[in-house]
């Protein structure tokens, strides 16, 4: 059976507020999911899995900011430990701004029919680096390292370039994504840069592997390339290696007739993602998104990973999934739902009486403030660019200028967030509960979100502000709590990430913050 032979129920994330619903009110406030209405196209087990705010495993390319959104689940992360890409199973920690596109494995609580969670670890899953040494603007491909790099149009660029282009060539690049059993791999983000990274691990290499000799210290990857490995530098320490293993190869010189030498192998399992070691945790409720390299029967195998889809559609090779289900301790999964990314999903739209009047379809979501304001067609949240000229607005209203909070959901394309929906949260709050004039409201109607920016304060805690972008934002601090257990540094400018909510004059309400060293 196949997702074109049957057909498939829309289902509908509803939140049923009542007098038993204290708990839920708290989860939606908190970290503002479960907004609006909305749905995905999806096939479910007849006896599905509820995460209800168990311990959950989601990995996937970042689909929204504003906290982060993976496989369509809303995560706060300040608090959280998130380890960096070239260490994902160490100490290291990764201190830059969790952008659009950049893959992530997130394990923390979860709850599906509210969309929100709370992320404990958090794996920067690294791709590949190097320099670029072609670009096929035709086939949408470039090259680095030998290994062929598929751009698509929600490709993420950001640094030098905003596009591909045929002056790439001679750059250097940061590329996120997925790997495929055919050696290509298809890019979610790429980060473009006139100068070499100054990394250890200059060069690096991700890919499947087609064959494998632990003896020999040898391996190679479906692109065709040859690894010399010894097996002190496999990560996880005692994580085996086989043919259809995912696997991230760093090393310090650029291949030599087609061999490259290794200083660390790290196997990117679904397994070694959740615990950060070699052994897989029966049980565990995972999500994963890649595409699918292979079918077997009921069998289906995305980014190495072998899972039993039981009585659930089958769907082509090439597709782009998320599977829902339960890890088994030899690292296969057992799915309950599966959804296609090509569906989306899709959020009711209210107009000015309430009633819903349209249906907004999206892949991807904004949580935060208006920067960089120019017409409806040309501002940014998030950092990332915004196209509303023909977005749907909550109840008409579409008043829009720098620091005024909004919730975004649409499509990027090329660089550009595309939206299809936007709701300005405060203003729209104030016009629902008939409250006084909604244009006075500069509040994000309690709904709390993340931004990163620029801590400086002229009377700590009370009078601070936050460079976010091109904006600056009025902030106290009088109730927030320092995550990592630090504190402000009297005249200094301090690169933050802060959660909090804009109050009715616009200042932001900071209640969690942690400090960070990148940008």
């Amino acid at each position: 059976m196949n997702f074109s032979a049957m057909t498939i129920s829309r289902l509908r994330r509803v939140a049923v507020i009542g007098a038993a619903s204290i708990g839920l009110i708290s989860l939606l406030t908190a970290c503002g999911g479960g907004g609006s209405s909305g749905s995905s196209t999806s096939a479910t087990a007849t006896t599905p899995v509820s995460s209800g705010g168990s311990t959950v495993t989601y990995t996937g390319p970042v689909a929204g900011l504003g906290s982060i959104v993976v496989n369509g689940v809303r995560f706060e992360t300040v608090g959280a430990n998130v380890h960096d890409a070239d260490d994902p199973y160490g100490s290291t920690k990764f201190q830059s701004a969790i952008k659009l596109g950049t893959t992530v494995s997130v394990t923390g609580t979860a709850d599906d029919s509210t969309s929100s969670g709370a992320a404990a670890d958090i794996r920067i899953i690294g791709g590949l680096r190097g320099k670029v040494t072609a670009v096929d603007t035709q086939k949408n491909t470039l090259t680095l390292n030998g290994q062929v790099v598929s751009v698509t149009s929600a490709t993420v660029f950001e640094g030098a370039l905003s596009s591909l282009s045929a002056s790439m060539v001679n750059m250097y690049v940061e590329v996120y994504g997925y790997p495929q059993s055919n050696g290509v791999f298809t890019a979610t983000r790429i980060e473009v840069s006139a100068t070499a990274p100054s990394v250890t691990g200059a060069v690096v290499l991700r890919g499947m592997v087609s064959a494998v000799d632990m003896t020999a210290g040898t391996l190679k990857l479906a692109s065709g390339l040859s690894v010399s490995f010894m097996a002190s530098q496999v990560l996880p320490k005692g994580a085996q290696i086989a043919v259809g293993t995912d696997v991230r190869v760093l090393a310090t010189t650029v291949p030599v007739n087609n061999t490259i030498v290794a200083t660390k192998v790290i196997v990117v399992g679904a397994g070694t993602l959740v615990t950060g070691n070699s052994n897989s945790p029966s049980g565990q409720l995972i999500k994963i998104k890649g595409i699918v390299d292979a079918v077997s029967g009921t069998t289906i195998t995305v980014a190495g990973t072998k899972i039993d889809l039981g009585t659930l559609p089958v769907p082509a090779v090439g597709a782009v999934v998320e599977i829902k289900g339960t890890l088994s301790s030899s690292g296969t999964i057992t799915a309950t739902k599966i959804e296609l990314e090509s569906n989306g999903h899709s959020a009711d739209v209210h107009s000015t009486d309430g009633k819903v009047t349209a249906t907004a379809n999206y892949q991807h979501e904004l949580y935060g403030v208006v920067t960089n304001f120019v017409s409806l067609s040309s501002f940014k949240v998030q950092g990332v660019p915004v196209d509303a000229s023909k977005a749907r607005f909550e109840y008409g209203l579409n008043n829009l200028a720098n620091n005024v909070y909004v919730e975004v959901k649409g499509t990027l394309q090329n660089g550009v967030l595309v939206a299809t929906k936007i709701e300005l949260k405060g203003k729209t709050t104030a016009t629902t509960n008939g409250s006084g004039n909604p244009s006075s409201d500069q509040s994000s109607g309690n709904r709390s979100f993340e931004i990163y920016g620029v801590l400086t304060c002229t009377s700590y805690p009370a009078s601070c502000t936050l460079e976010h972008g091109l904006t600056t934002l009025q902030a106290n601090l009088s109730a927030a709590v320092w995550a990592d257990g630090g504190q402000y540094q009297t005249g200094t400018k301090m690169f933050v990430e802060a959660k909090g909510y804009l109050d009715t004059k616009g200042v932001f309400q900071v209640s969690k913050i942690e400090t960070k060293s990148g940008s």
